[in-house]
């Protein structure tokens, strides 16, 4: 198998996002109201906010590149096809030309020596 088509069927990336308080302006401008509000609110809030586990499966995409290779493939050699048959109506029409050049050409060298024979019996 082609190295290109090549590659994990399922792929599964998992990770850690976190968001630092510090660095965060809406929570640091209101950190002293929210907790003077309603302490439990505070630590829902910093729970909820500080961060999440994110992770996802994707699927690999080889069957596809497989199906689009194929697809190229089959392109290639009907275009390839449509050449052969293109050049194939080319030679036969050449031939076709000679072959009525070449009739023609006797037919008047026949009708010469027919026309000089008559001329010299007279």
């Amino acid at each position: 198998m082609p190295v290109l088509l090549m590659g994990p069927n399922v792929s599964r990336a998992s990770g850690m996002k976190t968001c630092v308080l510090e660095s965060s302006w809406y929570l640091a401008c209101f950190l002293v109201a929210a907790a003077s509000a309603a302490a439990p609110a505070v630590v829902d809030v910093l729970r909820r906010y500080d961060a999440a586990r994110v992770s996802a499966t994707v699927a690999s995409q080889t069957k596809l590149r497989l199906i689009i290779i194929i697809i190229v493939i089959i392109i290639i050699i009907i275009i390839i096809i449509i050449v052969i048959v293109v050049v194939i109506v080319i030679v036969v029409v050449v031939v076709i030309v000679v072959v009525v050049v070449i009739v023609v050409v006797v037919v008047v060298v026949v009708v010469v020596i027919i026309i000089i024979n008559q001329k010299l019996s007279q």
